[in-house]
């Protein structure tokens, strides 16, 4: 009985890199990485829900966001624990690639409550601890992805000073940058008045 014990815990030990590889690499949605994750947080599970995270704005609401008619999107309710598990990632995966994502998801974005409100939070605290990673790659971009990263990065209800001036701050040397920021909170001002 207890070399048969022994026998199927290695098989089990054996098996369970496959099994947990095989659960990761297939299509899995990302409900089920996070949850699984949460039990027993790898770097397999980061870079799994770093693929499935969204690429595009669209697709960030068509999971994450909230519609009048329809109401919450599939993950709307977990947009917080998975947002803050997307920035997670970072750390699992290329500095570059997180980097080109987070571009990526704020190219058309707009400032909504709830999950845009998230990632907008995060996306800033990433930007003051990564900037001189993050402003090269936003150079290399067209004017236009540019000036809608900046609008993101700066719309809210109400237009914040402090980011605005620790933006400019950490623009200082990139005139170019400087100048679109500020675009940005011409256009984020006038566009939110109350």
């Amino acid at each position: 009985m207890r070399s048969s014990l022994k026998y199927i815990i290695i098989l089990m030990a054996i098996a369970m890199p496959s099994i947990l590889h095989a659960q990761v690499n297939t299509k899995a949605n990302l409900g089920d990485i996070y949850s699984a994750s949460l039990k027993g947080n790898t770097k397999q599970y980061e870079r799994a829900f770093f693929n499935l995270f969204p690429d595009t704005f669209t697709d960030f609401q068509r999971m994450y966001g909230y519609d009048e008619a329809k109401g919450g999107a599939i993950y709307y309710r977990q947009a917080l624990g998975h947002i803050n598990y997307f920035f997670k990632t970072a750390k699992s995966v290329d500095e570059k690639v997180f980097a080109q994502k987070l571009l990526s998801i704020t190219k058309n974005g707009t400032w909504e409550a709830d999950a845009e409100n998230y990632f907008q939070s995060d996306l800033r605290n990433y930007f003051f601890g990564h900037s001189s990673l993050l402003i090269p790659l936003l150079k290399a971009k067209s004017q236009n992805e540019i000036d809608r990263f900046w609008y993101f990065f700066l719309d809210g209800p109400h237009f914040n000073k402090d980011t605005y001036n620790r933006t400019l701050i950490l623009l200082k040397g990139n005139p170019s940058m400087v100048k679109a920021c500020k675009r940005a909170a011409d256009k984020v001002n006038k566009n939110n008045v109350h």
